[in-house]
């Protein structure tokens, strides 16, 4: 499995159906026993208050009891998805993460921070072409200037503990 795998090109156009989109199609929540149950807490936790984090960017996630690793999938959203405050979000980041093991959902949350703070990178991801996120892993390593290394780094930290 490559980093790509938990990368999705969002097309919904709301909250809901975008995070739906990313659970099912972000191959690191496959490894959840029970995605179903998984998406309602992360519904759940939605309707609990705001995950928005600034530069139209979304950390949401759902708490999983048993879990050894945090999971996470990142979905781009070229047109961006309004999100309940009306602001447009472009960046959705969803995590699956044992209740126990919050620390490492922290230290996940504030790598994401600081990388998203920087508005190249983020133009960067809005600018991939469509056929980047069907792409190998060796097709990418031909094609390195398109990818910026930090994205890699940031998605296999992400899904590593």
């Amino acid at each position: 499995m490559s980093f790509l795998d938990n990368l999705c090109l969002v097309k919904s156009q709301d909250k809901k159906s975008a995070i739906e989109e990313i659970i099912y199609n972000c191959h690191a929540f496959k490894a959840l026993k029970d995605i179903k149950k998984f998406e309602k807490a992360v519904l759940i936790r939605e309707k609990i208050g705001s995950t928005e984090i600034g530069h139209g960017v979304v950390v949401t996630h759902g708490k999983v009891m048993g879990v050894k690793h945090t999971y996470a999938g990142l979905g781009i959203s070229r047109e961006g998805v309004v999100w309940p405050s009306g602001n447009k979000i472009h960046f959705i980041f969803v995590f699956a993460s044992n209740p126990i093991r919050y620390d490492l959902y922290v230290r996940k949350i504030s790598a994401i921070l600081c990388l998203f703070h920087c508005p190249e990178l983020r133009e960067e991801l809005l600018a991939l072409k469509d056929d980047f996120f069907e792409l190998t892993y060796e097709q990418i390593t031909a094609r390195r200037k398109e990818l910026d290394e930090k994205l890699v780094k940031l998605m296999e930290y992400l899904n590593d503990d």
